[in-house]
């Protein structure tokens, strides 16, 4: 029921700010010292001009790949349009911004599903083909087996956290009115981005101790 649907996803929403505030509280990084480390970073990507190997000229720093969001709470993301080499794998972004060579409708075509999907490097496919992303592999088992168009939206960038794919979720991700949100946590998700941290910052203890209970419970 769509009543349902909407409450889901607004459940899911508040539970991802919560949880991404709460890994964020102690790790403060302005967003202007982000955006500085980034400008930095970047760099003109060449175009493969439909070449569809990568060769060593061709590799590309992640800081290649990404720019400063305009929405201060997703800090960064992936740049449209590209068609680089990372990692030694060809990536291709669409006009949204997501690793895809397509673009997707706002609207959601008739009898598909749409899946949403919130990551880092993981479900973003690190040095890895989009076709052998799980991804991919999920949009089309699901397709063959349901016996329906499936649409799996992938918004992962790699180094995004809780917080960050909570913003990403609000402020891009629901216009596409996904039927499932699947979100990607590993345990760097309490931290701040890698390249985005400042050497005097410690690391995040581990929410987890050595018996396997969670801290300060």
């Amino acid at each position: 029921m769509p009543g349902r649907a909407a409450l889901a996803r607004g459940s899911l929403l508040v539970a991802l700010v919560v949880f991404g505030l709460l890994a964020q509280r102690n790790r403060p990084v302005s967003i202007q010292d982000s955006a500085i480390q980034l400008q930095r970073a970047a760099r003109t990507v060449p175009p493969l001009h439909g070449r569809n190997e990568c060769q060593p000229e061709d590799e590309q720093p992640l800081g290649a790949l990404v720019r400063p969001s305009e929405e201060s709470d997703i800090v960064y993301e992936l740049k449209p349009d590209l068609d680089t080499c990372f990692q030694e794998t060809r990536v291709r972004t669409n006009h949204q911004g997501f690793r895809a060579s397509w673009e997707y409708a706002t609207e959601k075509p008739a009898g598909t599903l749409r899946i949403l999907g919130l990551g880092d490097s993981l479900m973003f496919g690190w040095g890895m083909p989009y076709e052998a992303t799980y991804a991919s592999t999920v949009e089309r088992v699901l397709s063959k087996r349901l016996s329906r168009p499936v649409e799996f939206i992938n918004t992962a960038v790699p180094g995004y956290n809780t917080a960050i794919e909570a913003a990403v979720l609000e402020k891009r991700g629901l216009r596409y009115t996904p039927d499932v949100v699947i979100v990607h946590w590993c345990g760097n998700d309490f931290g701040v981005p890698q390249f985005l941290q400042k050497q005097a910052l410690a690391p995040l203890p581990n929410p987890v101790d050595t018996h396997g209970h969670a801290r300060g419970t």
